[in-house]
């Protein structure tokens, strides 16, 4: 057990937890396995096999060098609940969308009305879509969710 105050622990937890979260997309970025064509960008692969290498090499040292401080510090694991991650995703991009309708576009110029509808027909298509999961994660779990999470 280590002397720190509960608010340096839960500050080092969070801090470890970014890290390693980063770690994750350091990795995700670097997997070989083909992924789903974005449809708003384009990613070029510029970073050469040996690199790709070295990257994984070091987000492995990364994570083991965070358990290690984990360990040392006695931070516990955090308990994240995959529900409350999705259900997070989807109230940003619920706030991203309604901060897209045309009557918040200010401070950039006029929008005509016919395109200011155009806009919002998107934005409001966009929106009809989330609804259904907001809906679906803001339900309490199932009987069958909550008996496999008492068996780990």
């Amino acid at each position: 057990m280590s002397g720190l105050n509960e608010n340096h622990r839960l500050r080092l937890g969070v801090v470890l937890y970014s890290l390693e979260k980063a770690c994750e997309r350091i990795e995700a970025a670097l997997n070989d396995a083909p992924r789903p064509a974005a449809l708003t960008y384009h990613t070029y692969d510029d970073v050469t096999p040996a690199e790709r290498e070295d990257l994984r090499r070091i987000a492995a040292a990364l994570r083991a060098r965070l358990e290690a401080f984990r360990q040392e510090f006695d931070l516990p694991r955090q308990q994240r609940h995959l529900r409350r991650s999705l259900a997070a995703e989807l109230a940003t991009l619920w706030m991203l969308l309604e901060d897209t309708h045309a009557r918040k576009l200010t401070g950039r110029g006029a929008i005509p009305p016919e395109e200011a509808n155009r806009i919002n027909r998107h934005v409001d298509a966009l929106l009809e879509l989330l609804t259904p999961a907001m809906r679906r994660l803001n339900q309490p779990m199932r009987a069958e969710a909550n008996s496999e999470e008492a068996k780990s």
